[in-house]
């Protein structure tokens, strides 16, 4: 009876064992995801910092933080120039579609390749993959003769 007993503690022990792990790999898979929606969200808040901080920083960065997040979100801006017009790419119905689907993509490869890092690294990696995935978005389309137009006041 005592066997059967401590028999039936260690199966209970493993099964416990076998859920806190398979919880702390969910867990760790949406911190990663969160630290990354966290850091493409604050591409929004980049031109604020722009128009408050023009005084103080130098011209080159609050153009890049004025623009960034039209090159983070490039869909809506990109034209073909033609000879007397430029004309836009994407119907501006699908642009919206087509920038939350590539964040989302990049949000859960991001998750799923660096679940295992510490939060300390997450931030720094995620503002990276960022803005080089809106750089390589933006060669991408350069190379086939299609350019960003920027709005500016």
């Amino acid at each position: 009876m005592d066997m059967a007993l401590r028999q039936n503690r260690n199966v209970r022990s493993k099964n416990m064992t076998n859920k806190e792990t398979t919880t702390k790999r969910e867990g760790s898979w949406l911190r990663a995801f969160g630290v990354f929606a966290i850091c493409v969200a604050a591409t929004f808040v980049l031109p604020v910092i722009a128009i408050y901080g023009d005084s103080v920083l130098p011209e080159k960065v609050t153009d890049f933080l004025f623009f960034f997040p039209q090159f983070a979100f490039p869909y809506g801006g990109f034209v073909i120039n033609e000879t007397y017009r430029t004309r836009f790419l994407f119907l501006p119905a699908l642009t919206s579609f087509m920038s939350i689907a590539q964040w989302i993509l990049v949000a859960a490869l991001f998750a799923w390749s660096l679940r295992r890092a510490k939060v300390r690294y997450l931030f720094p990696l995620a503002v990276g993959t960022i803005f080089l995935v809106a750089m390589v978005v933006k060669f991408c389309f350069s190379i086939a003769g299609i350019q960003i137009e920027l709005d500016a006041p």
